[in-house]
């Protein structure tokens, strides 16, 4: 580790109320931060940060982030809501979350899932599909003629994209994957060694329905 960013470190340990101003009277350090720095203005502490970590201050969408302290460093660019940066990073940690949760861990979260509904509806529904404001919205939706349309034509238009063609019954599915699907057992064995992509498991729920 270089000797003065070490120095620098150490001076934030014992002194972090006055660190930032002990930085700049000490002319090595302080050129070391200008340096090392990749922003060249604001608060002094967001500088030294920036020399330490060599983090830029600018996302990677072009907008300024939110300086936190010199040992959270840089925040968001912006409020949840309207933070791109946030909404991508909220959703990896959510993703990660969720793909590392045990068998039993979903399950009690489903169960405790259908007690909130089946509390909320007087034991009519254990799913938010089934209560009858859902069903109500349902129906009007497919009443609406423009709006199936649309539905049609995303279906269609992903089918394209995905497969090139327009009807899922002219999806060409592979013999090797048939044999694979034919056995769930295997293909559970395959879900858990990670050998599978989006369009198998797609086939998959489609042939056996949620694995």
């Amino acid at each position: 580790m270089d000797k003065i960013k070490q120095k620098i470190q150490e001076l934030i340990q014992n002194n972090p109320k006055c660190f930032s101003s002990m930085v700049k009277k000490n002319q090595e350090m302080w050129n070391w931060v200008q340096h090392n720095s990749k922003i060249q203005t604001g608060k002094i502490s967001e500088i030294i940060y920036s020399a330490i970590s060599h983090e830029s201050n600018i996302c990677v969408n072009g907008n300024k982030k939110r300086f936190i302290s010199i040992n959270d460093g840089f925040g968001y660019c912006g409020l949840t809501k309207n933070c791109l940066c946030a909404q991508i990073e909220i959703s990896k940690k959510v993703s990660k979350a969720k793909a590392n949760r045990t068998q039993q861990e979903i399950g009690a979260e489903n169960k405790k899932r259908e007690q909130t509904i089946l509390s909320k509806t007087n034991g009519t529904a254990t799913n938010n599909g089934q209560t009858a404001y859902a069903k109500q919205k349902h129906k009007e939706f497919y009443d609406n003629e423009e709006n199936v349309k649309k539905v049609v034509k995303k279906q269609q238009d992903t089918l394209m994209s995905r497969y090139g063609v327009s009807n899922s019954n002219k999806i060409h599915i592979p013999q090797e994957s048939l044999d694979i699907l034919d056995d769930k057992e295997k293909f559970r064995i395959l879900i858990d060694k990670k050998f599978y992509y989006g369009y198998i498991r797609r086939i998959a729920n489609f042939r056996f329905g949620s694995l």
